[in-house]
Formats: C-alpha cells, sequence, structure tokens
C-alpha cells in the first residue's frame, strides 16, 4: 500500500497490518518485516508488525532484507560528500554482530554449505610514493558471519555464482575464481592458491552453458571443467589446472548437458567456423561448420553454406554436408515417423531416408511431405499423389495438391476446391472448400470463402467464427473475428479479435472469461498468457479478407509466441505495465505475475520440465543490485511459480 508517499502493509486478506506511515519495509526471509519511520532528523526507528520499536539507527544507515536473522547495515556513498562510506552486520534487535567502520561494503554470500559469508571491501595503502598515483586502492577479502578473517583483502574482486534459492551470490564450487594483479585465478575459503594467477579472463558461466542455468543455477568448474582466456585465445582446463581444450580458439560454449564432463559437449568457435568438443578432450568435429545444432533427439545437424550434414547421438558423423538446408525437415527429424522414413532435400529435390540416412526413395519430387498413417504425399510434373510404406506409389500423381492422412482422411484438392480421401483414394467429402486441414481431434478446420469452420469426418459443421462471435460479444462490443486457429495438441484453440487473444475447446466454447495479448503454446497443461497496457500490435494491409491458413498470418500480426520453439519473449510488446498470467486448459488463472517487479523486468519466461507431474516457471531477469562481479545489469533467476497438475 502506497499513500502520501509513504507504505504500509496489507495481509492476503485485506487485513491492515502496518498503516501507511512508514518511509521503507525491510524484509526478513522468515516472513518477517519491519517498518521504517523518522523519529527525527538524525534517527529512524524500526518498528515491527506488533508496532514495537525493535532497535533505532542513525538515519543516514541503510539496512539490507535480514537473511538467517542478519542484515547489512551501511553507510551509502553520497555525491559531494567527502566521508567514507562504511558497513557492518546486525540481527533483528538491531545489534552489532559485526561492527560498523571496518569495512567500506560489505556483500552478503555463502559458503555453499548453509553457512553466511561475507565479501568485505577495504581500502588498502598502495605503498605507491608517486603523488599523481592513487595512494589507496579498494581491494576484497572474506569474512565469516561473526567477522572472523577467512581470506586475507588483498583481491581486486571475486567471481561470484549463483543458486535458484538464494538471491544472492553462493560458492556451488569449493574455491573462488579472484582476480589479484590484472591475472585470474583460484583459492579456497583457507585463502589458499588452488589454480595460479596464469588467466587473463574468465567468462561468466551463464554465457558458457546458458541452458543449464534456470534449472541449476550457474557455478563455475561446472562437471569439474572450465573455460578460461589465455593471451586472447579461449581453452578449457579441469581442476588442477590441466588443459582439457586447447587455448586456440575464439570462444566455447555449453552444446549439450551431461551428466559427466565426458558426456557434455562444448561448441568451439574459430573465426566464424564452429566444431565440437567432448568435456573430456575429445574432438567430435572439426571447426570447419557455418552453425550446429542439436535435435531434441540428440542427433546433431550442422550446416555448411546451404548444404547440411549429421552427427548422431555419439558424436560420429552420419553425412557428409550433402543435403539441401530446409529448416522445416531438419526440426522434423526429431519427431517419431510413421514407417521410419524421413523426408530430406537434395540437389532440389525431395525424397526420404532411413534414421541412419540411408536412402529409401529416389530424391525425384519437387514437393513431398512426411509419412502419415503409411502414406506421404509427393508432387512431380505439377501434380500431387502418395506414397505407400514401401516407398512406390500407392495413389497416383492425379491432383492439385495434397496434404497428409489424418485420422483415416487426407485434403487433395480437385478443380481449385478441396475434399477429403480414405487411404483406398476413394472420395468420401467432395471438392467445395476453399481450404482444407486433416483431421484431429476428430474435427477439421475449412474456409469457405471467408467463413472459418470445424467439421466432423461426415462433412457436418460443428461450430464455427458465429459461434465464438455470439459469445464474444458478452466480452466485447463489438467483436471482430480476425482469425480463427487450428486445436493444438492439447485440444486447444486461439480466436483472435483486433485487440485480443482468446481460447476455446474442441467444443466451440470460449475457455477465457477475458482476452490477453498473447498465450503461448500450453506445456503439460500450462501456458503463459500475457496483458500489457499499451501493448501494440502491427497493422495488416489486408484486413477484412479472407486469410490463408499457409500464410504468416499469426507471426506476422498477432500472436508472436506462436512459434512452437524456444522460449517466450515479450520484446514485441511495447508495454510498461504488463502482467504474465500461468493458465491452464480450462482457461483458469493459476498465477499471476507484473512484468516489472521492483526495478526488475523479465527478459525471458521458460517452462522447466523437471518433474514428472509438475512445470516450473522461471523468469531471467536484470537485477538491479550488482553482484560480486560488480557488474550492473548482471541476470538474477526468478522462481515464478510451481502448478502441479
Amino acid at each position: 500500500m502506497f499513500k502520501n508517499k509513504k507504505l504500509g502493509l496489507f495481509d492476503s486478506e485485506g487485513k491492515l497490518i502496518l498503516p501507511a506511515t512508514y518511509s521503507n519495509i525491510v524484509w526478513s526471509d522468515t516472513g518477517n518485516f519491519l517498518g521504517v519511520r523518522s523519529l527525527s532528523k538524525e534517527t529512524n526507528e524500526y518498528v515491527n508488525p506488533k508496532g514495537e520499536v525493535a532497535f533505532a539507527l542513525p538515519a543516514d544507515k541503510e539496512v539490507s532484507s535480514f537473511v538467517s536473522g542478519r542484515a547489512i547495515v551501511k553507510t551509502p556513498i553520497r555525491l559531494f560528500d567527502d566521508s567514507i562510506p562504511s558497513a557492518g552486520v546486525i540481527d533483528e534487535r538491531g545489534t552489532p554482530i559485526i561492527p560498523s567502520g571496518k569495512f567500506l561494503m560489505l556483500e552478503r554470500g555463502s559458503d555453499g554449505k548453509g553457512k553466511p559469508i561475507y565479501f568485505s571491501y577495504t581500502l588498502i595503502d598502495s605503498g605507491k610514493e608517486d603523488e599523481e598515483e592513487e595512494q589507496t586502492s579498494l581491494k576484497v577479502g572474506i569474512i565469516d558471519e561473526s567477522g572472523r578473517e577467512l581470506v586475507p583483502p588483498i583481491y581486486d574482486r571475486f567471481y561470484g555464482e549463483y543458486l535458484p534459492e538464494q538471491g544472492y551470490p553462493s560458492m556451488k564450487s569449493d574455491f573462488l575464481f579472484a582476480k589479484k594483479n590484472e591475472k585470474i585465478g583460484a583459492i579456497n575459503l583457507k585463502g589458499d592458491v588452488v589454480l595460479p594467477f596464469a588467466y587473463d579472463e574468465i567468462p561468466d558461466p551463464r554465457a558458457v552453458s546458458a541452458d543449464f542455468i534456470l534449472a541449476e543455477g550457474w557455478s563455475y568448474f561446472e562437471r569439474g571443467v572450465q573455460v578460461v582466456t589465455q593471451k586472447n585465445k579461449v581453452g578449457l582446463i579441469d581442476k588442477q589446472g590441466r588443459v582439457i581444450i586447447p587455448f586456440r580458439f575464439d570462444e566455447i560454449k555449453g552444446f549439450r548437458k551431461g551428466t559427466s564432463a565426458a558426456d557434455t559437449w562444448y561448441q568451439v568457435t574459430s573465426g566464424n567456423k564452429k566444431g565440437l568438443f567432448t568435456g573430456a578432450g575429445e574432438k567430435l568435429a572439426e571447426p570447419v561448420w557455418d552453425s550446429i545444432e542439436l535435435l531434441t533427439d540428440g542427433r546433431i545437424v550442422a550446416t555448411k553454406g546451404s548444404k547440411i550434414g549429421f552427427f548422431d547421438q555419439t558424436g560420429k558423423k552420419l553425412t557428409d554436408a550433402i543435403y539441401d538446408s530446409v529448416p522445416s525437415l531438419t526440426a522434423a527429424l526429431s519427431e517419431k515417423v510413421d514407417g521410419g522414413l524421413y523426408l530430406m532435400k537434395k540437389n532440389g529435390k525431395f525424397g526420404y531416408v532411413t534414421s541412419s540416412f540411408q536412402e529409401a526413395v529416389k530424391f525425384e519430387y519437387d514437393q513431398a511431405l512426411p509419412y502419415r498413417e503409411g502414406k506421404a504425399a509427393v508432387k512431380k510434373n505439377g501434380k500431387w499423389g502418395f506414397l505407400g510404406k514401401d516407398g512406390k506409389l500407392a495413389l497416383p500423381l492425379q491432383w492439385q495438391e495434397a496434404q497428409p492422412f489424418g485420422e483415416g482422411l487426407a485434403p487433395v484438392k480437385s478443380n481449385e476446391k478441396w475434399g477429403y480421401i480414405a487411404p483406398s483414394g476413394k472420395l468420401i467429402l467432395s471438392p467445395q472448400w476453399d481450404e482444407a486441414e486433416p483431421f484431429h481431434n476428430g474435427m477439421a478446420r475449412v474456409r469457405k470463402g471467408k467463413v472459418i469452420s470445424f467439421i466432423d469426418p461426415k462433412g457436418k459443421v460443428l461450430f464455427g467464427e458465429g459461434t465464438l462471435r455470439t459469445q464474444l460479444r458478452k466480452i466485447e462490443d463489438y467483436p471482430d473475428v480476425l482469425y480463427m486457429t487450428a486445436l493444438d495438441s492439447s485440444g486447444i484453440g486461439r480466436v483472435l479479435t483486433r485487440s485480443e487473444t482468446y481460447l476455446f475447446n474442441k467444443s466451440g466454447k470460449l475457455l477465457t472469461g477475458e482476452g490477453y495479448t498473447t498465450i503461448t503454446p500450453f506445456e503439460k497443461g500450462i501456458a503463459l498468457a500475457f496483458n500489457g497496457e499499451g501493448a501494440y500490435r502491427r497493422g495488416r494491409e489486408d484486413e477484412g479478407k479472407a486469410v490463408p491458413f499457409t500464410s504468416n498470418f499469426v507471426d506476422e500480426y498477432m500472436d508472436y509466441s506462436y512459434r512452437l520453439a524456444g522460449p517466450f519473449i515479450p520484446e514485441p510488446f511495447d508495454s510498461e505495465n504488463g502482467t504474465f498470467y500461468l493458465v491452464n486448459e480450462k482457461g483458469e488463472q493459476l498465477a499471476s505475475v507484473p512484468q516489472y517487479i521492483g526495478e526488475m523486468w523479465f527478459e525471458e519466461i521458460h517452462a522447466m520440465k523437471s518433474h514428472p507431474q509438475a512445470v516450473e516457471w522461471f523468469a531471467k531477469v536484470s537485477a538491479r543490485e550488482p553482484f560480486i562481479s560488480g557488474k550492473t545489469g548482471s541476470y538474477g533467476v526468478y522462481r515464478l511459480k510451481q502448478v502441479t497438475k
């Protein structure tokens, strides 16, 4: 609650806990809090939920949040003030644990075993006699929770690590990287040097293994190895400093996560060419490729110019770069295919290969589609037909266009109209639609003129735009249905009006009582929706016309998150007051999180499928407070919600 520039608190039931008379509120990880109010110009009081004064401090002191009953109290640096800032530690009664005055600044941390440590900053005499040079320099050491020195303040900086369950830097390893005299090495909490100070840079683990961060936090020496820089080249070392990947590359990034260094793969870059190594130093691919991509089934596709080649799950090369680069076909390689044959393109023609890339159907077709229900639609000499499982024509080349079979029927086009045939080729539904799609969940989406509808296998209209428009009139005054998507794998579709996106089920019933700016596809029964005040959607010249199913209408105009690959990134929306919602398949809102929390804003939203019965949603955020690295705008991880099905 904010009133007359003062803060107060309500609980979740609306009961007043603290009146709006406080200038600040200090939180504790135990759920307690203290209200801060001015007693005089020189003194601030810290008041508990019972209205009792817990302690008082000078007004120029700032108190951090309490963690494990301890808070950092500091005198901040102020412009045009020559006084030297200082920091100390107090308990929840205001009792000094580490007195102020000894340290210039303190940062909270953890030794990785649950015990708090503090990174202590001190001005040290540089010993330089030249008056033009700085006589003191800021150095950092480490103290324990009682203020006992663990590591002397002789280092320029430490490199922090991060655990998702803690909102501050922590040691996941048994040592810390440190910088001294422009070189980087590593020490333990006894101050012993465990890696020599011989390296120029140490990349942030988040840049090296970005895909691992949200589930595990980030730390140095993930799986026992670490990327470091020496003489402007990057290499990989183990904890003993042994070179695993030689120092001859411009970049090394995590490629495939494994349980050990040996089955974790790293992508190396030399110039603009990519290669692959294991974390044990085994070379899988020379850096001669333009790009390398990991498929979801563990195989690898590598690009060289306009051609692609493949590696298996062990890193063994299956083919040279002989196939044409077609992203949609490459993505389909991860799918379980009907008949075990994969559609590929070679020298401008389509054919089919086995999982080991042995040619099964000759590359002779002008266009082709993947196998579905034992048949594959192919085009040659301007006509479409269907191949059988043996790779031979089962249905002759006779149609203008064709689409895959779905639930025993396939859309085919004759005389500019679409109908449906059986696997035998017998016409089941006569050509009458301007567009048609395969059946899924007992229905298919069709268009006749400007009207989009869903039909059953007998051609009966189940519902269409009119059904949804009638329901939308209860929500919007003048609903203008611009587009109806097909049903996704969860049996849910989206209807897009001029201003909102709504969900509907296979009965044509709206699931959401309110519209959203955008809604992601469902993952394990949960979708992420976004609403933003002032969020814009780009216009379209052909509004009012029938929109072809094959157009990029959704991507170009409305729903940027509808692409199925990758995280949802709300960049297209110019909104300063947006809200994210977790929505289930009934359209119910399970949780909501504002786009901005304090001075943090969500850069990416990820669904982490780390538990078979749950979806964990995390947000990568820009953090207001710097980590030990001293970098403002460092990234943190904010746990939004765990929803158990």
